[in-house]
């Protein structure tokens, strides 16, 4: 069984190994240690993210999206429980089960697993424990496109009704999951934004 001690935490039972650039880029993880199963949210790619996860029993992974540095260990783990993922992810890899609504889990703590539209990547997921904290991958970046950001307008006006619905006051992010955000802070984001939308165009360059 792995020491969560060696992780870093940042409350009861919820820890975190950082995310990697050398010698592959690797997403950060997030541990929920719950009463049945330990539930991480993503599996990274890097050797250090498999040799860790490959310690722990009773696991399950929430995949954020199908990025490699989100997914790459996700064919090689022989001792997951369950994959949750969305759609997207499941063409990719045929594997785990599909979250079309909103899944709730009591496990001591309570697990809300939910899609959040985003620009970065379609079909991604995120994970809010206990009501408090929102790991969110990589939804709040919008996505590179020419030297450029790019954020649809649509999808990050119905991301923003999504998080503002969740009870959860803080943002994980990830590649930057060191540094819980208030969720406040992610919306003013979004606000802001939004308000560079120009008239009749559905994207909002940056």
């Amino acid at each position: 069984m792995l020491d969560f001690s060696l992780l870093y935490k940042f409350d009861k039972d919820m820890y975190y190994l950082p995310s990697e650039q050398e010698p592959i880029l690797s997403a950060d993880i997030g541990f929920f240690i719950g009463g049945n199963f330990v539930w991480c949210y993503d599996c990274g790619a890097s050797e250090q993210a498999y040799n860790c996860l490959k310690q722990i029993d009773n696991i399950n992974i929430v995949i954020s999206h199908f990025h490699n540095d989100h997914t790459g260990n996700m064919l090689r783990l022989t001792n997951t429980n369950e994959y949750y993922v969305g759609n997207y992810t499941y063409k990719h890899f045929n594997k785990g089960i599909v979250v079309d609504n909103d899944l709730y889990v009591e496990d001591k703590g309570l697990v809300h697993i939910f899609g959040l539209p985003n620009s970065h990547s379609k079909g991604s997921l995120a994970m809010e424990v206990n009501e408090k904290y929102v790991f969110i991958g990589d939804t709040s970046y919008g996505k590179r496109l020419n030297g450029h950001i790019v954020y649809n307008a649509q999808l990050l006006l119905e991301q923003y009704r999504k998080l503002s619905a969740i009870k959860a006051d803080l943002c994980l992010q990830s590649h930057e999951m060191n540094n819980a955000v208030e969720k406040s802070m992610i919306l003013a984001k979004f606000e802001k934004i939004l308000s560079k939308r120009k008239k009749d165009e559905p994207n909002i360059i940056l």
